[in-house]
């Protein structure tokens, strides 16, 4: 499965699950925020970044917040382009 299983309400909390359960949880949409960062460290003057999201999957809500949260605290702009395939790529850039 795929996001948070604390957030989708599979387990208690991640130290102490509750039942038998067993899996691994990568929590990668928390650090977004955080590769927000090293880009706007590599380019210091960009203001505007953009980033690609895949609205199928299930946490991109949570990965929309967290680099929405992240560019808000950078002063940065973020431009957001939703793609689901591989033909969809050409068109997120066009905006």
């Amino acid at each position: 499965m795929g996001g948070d299983p604390v957030e989708f309400g599979l387990v208690a909390s991640l130290n102490r699950p509750g039942g038998n359960i067993t899996g691994v949880s990568q929590l990668t949409s928390t650090l977004l925020a955080k590769q927000l960062e090293l880009v706007h460290q590599l380019v210091p003057t960009g203001i505007v970044i953009g980033t690609l999201i895949n609205p199928d999957v299930a946490d991109s809500e949570t990965q929309l917040k967290n680099v929405r949260e992240g560019a808000r605290a950078l002063g940065l702009q973020i431009v957001v382009g939703q793609v689901r395939t591989e033909g969809e790529f050409d068109a997120a850039f066009n905006f």
